[in-house]
């Protein structure tokens, strides 16, 4: 490598480094599976918070802001699962009320409203 500095050139030598470092294999906690499925899926611990899950049975559009937060959409293809921690609680806005079926605490909650109209809810009430 070369600096130069008006006229003059400096050359700039630098000792070899070995760039390739040995890589360790993830340990079990970093491995993911490639989908998630009930025999793979975690195990909820409710203790830890608020819990929200989910789950799409055809195409569906969800809006979800946890804790007052900025709320996050989601275009969710069928059989679809989002998993959602908060400490406070969810506001849920549903395209479809029929196209999902959401689980707090891991119980199904009960969505008001008609198929096919939006709903929008708070959880816990």
């Amino acid at each position: 490598m070369y600096v130069s500095q008006g006229a003059s050139l400096f050359f700039l030598n630098f000792p070899e480094t070995d760039v390739a470092q040995p890589v360790e294999p993830p340990s079990e906690v970093q491995k993911i599976p490639e989908k998630i499925t009930e025999e793979t899926a975690p195990l909820k611990k409710v203790g830890e918070g608020l819990f929200l899950e989910i789950l799409s049975a055809g195409t569906a559009q969800v809006k979800v802001s946890a804790d007052g937060g900025l709320p996050v959409s989601y275009a969710m293809a069928p059989d679809e699962r989002i998993s959602i921690r908060a400490v406070d609680g969810f506001n849920i806005l549903l395209e479809d009320k029929c196209a999902v079926a959401l689980f707090y605490n891991g119980r199904p909650v009960e969505i008001p409203g008609r198929c096919g109209r939006p709903v929008t809810m708070r959880i816990p009430e």
